[in-house]
């Protein structure tokens, strides 16, 4: 217990502030998400929201096939974090990591806000049913991607070869080990998101 705490402490120490630029990144995609629907046309507007009602309709009614979700959810997140080790590997990678932390929260916030707005008692739990449980487990996972892709790109912008064998072993197993967080994330999407929102489907 005392060697990953002093292990969270020395990453909390180094990166730092690389979480607070990720996780900002992210955030401020959420919020432009959440109030982007404000921004559409009135027909794409109401074309999200029939979509979102069509679905609400049919969700009590709707049988998941739990395994065949969380194969589709592990296969989504383990492409997002190839992804994101191969902009590591880049030296214009930087951006492009930016850029994908932004949409990512961006698709967040866009679907929170509309299970939401439809209907605000009911939308709200069914929000956080669907889109939480998964999300604590990802999120985290997502961000350590984003740290790791720009330390390590950022290590190749300036040409810092000391330990480059290390440090390219390093950067795989930490990405190993994010790895295996995305598949435990899309484990809890196909399994116990469905159990939860079943459960509160039932009780309406």
């Amino acid at each position: 217990m005392k060697k990953w705490q002093a292990l969270a402490l020395d990453f909390w120490s180094r990166y730092k502030y690389w979480v607070f630029i990720t996780g900002g990144i992210f955030l401020l995609g959420s919020l432009v998400g959440l109030f982007a629907p404000t921004l559409f046309s009135d027909s794409a507007s109401e074309g999200l929201k029939k979509f979102v009602d069509n679905f609400m309709t049919v969700l009590p009614s709707l049988k998941i096939d739990s395994k065949l979700e969380a194969s589709q959810a592990i296969a989504t997140n383990i492409r997002l974090l190839v992804v994101f080790w191969l902009l590591g590997l880049s030296l214009v990678g930087l951006p492009f990591i930016g850029a994908l932390l932004f949409f990512r929260g961006f698709a967040l916030g866009l679907t929170i806000s509309y299970l939401i707005s439809r209907q605000v008692s009911s939308g709200l739990v069914v929000t956080i049913l669907a889109v939480l449980p998964q999300n604590i487990v990802f999120l985290p996972v997502l961000l350590g991607a984003a740290i790791l892709a720009s330390v390590f790109s950022l290590r190749l912008i300036k040409k810092n070869n000391t330990g480059k064998s290390n440090s390219f072993a390093f950067y795989n197993a930490c990405f190993g080990f994010l790895a295996a967080g995305a598949a435990f994330s899309a484990w809890v999407q196909g399994y116990v998101t469905p159990f939860l929102l079943n459960g509160f489907l039932n009780l309406l």
